[in-house]
């Protein structure tokens, strides 16, 4: 499974937005944004016009973004170490279900 991780303030989408996480998506299967929160784009740029509610929505509408994560900091390295722990529960629960569906495949040819 490839995945990719982008991240951003996203304040005032725009057409650059959308064709870096186009491009960031195009060879992965599952992409990933962080959204950075309010404080840490408010210490960076000073103010924001949309809060991480707004920005956070309008990631969730775009087909490019399979899921939005919320980024304490400017720096991802805290978010790509949660990153890791969440797709490895992925694929755990992942393995659970097909042994779950295979045994109730067992079980329905053995009755």
């Amino acid at each position: 499974m490839k995945i990719s991780y982008s991240y951003g303030i996203m304040d005032l989408f725009h057409y650059g937005h959308l064709r870096a996480l186009k491009i960031a998506s195009q060879d992965s299967d599952l992409h990933i944004v962080g959204l950075v929160s309010d404080a840490a784009a408010k210490s960076w740029m000073g103010a924001v016009v949309s809060n991480e509610q707004e920005r956070r929505a309008v990631l969730e509408s775009i087909e490019y973004v399979d899921w939005v994560m919320p980024q304490k900091f400017l720096d991802p390295t805290e978010n790509l170490k949660n990153c890791t722990i969440f797709i490895q529960r992925r694929k755990l629960h992942y393995l659970e279900e097909i042994l779950l569906v295979f045994l109730m495949h067992v079980n329905t040819c053995v009755l």
